[in-house]
């Protein structure tokens, strides 16, 4: 009797685990196709402002970039992390020895102006900060 329950309560499970698991796969399709279009639309907007800067038209290149520009914000609000997300890009593909604190060169850079240096010459000297 109790192997039978115990069977029972697994196979509620595993259905339970193959719902969740294709609600998952259709959210994953959703989110895919809908990303997909986005892109495919700005690489014809990106073509169609290539063309009209080889023959001049200039209204045809503002309306491209205003189509670009509303693509990029609803890039942004369709994901809150949009400048972390870019962030994070940038740390992860560096190559380890150039990886820096942002931070570390800030301070840097506000200590050795506050110094009475110029910013060029701060920028020589914090180079290296944060390393």
């Amino acid at each position: 009797m109790k192997d039978a329950k115990a069977a029972s309560e697994d196979q509620r499970k595993a259905t339970r685990a193959m719902k969740v698991a294709k609600r998952m796969e259709k959210k994953e399709d959703r989110d895919y196709m809908k990303t997909h279009a986005l892109m495919q639309h700005d690489v014809v907007t990106l073509k169609k402002a290539i063309e009209s800067i080889k023959h001049g038209d200039m209204k045809a290149l503002a309306e491209a970039q205003k189509a670009l520009m509303h693509s990029m914000e609803a890039m942004k609000s369709s994901t809150g992390d949009f400048l972390h997300f870019l962030q994070l890009s940038e740390w992860t593909t560096a190559d380890s020895s150039a990886k820096d604190c942002p931070y570390c060169k800030a301070q840097c850079l506000e200590k050795c102006h506050n110094d009475g240096h110029s910013f060029m010459e701060c920028m020589g000297t914090c180079e290296n900060a944060g390393n």
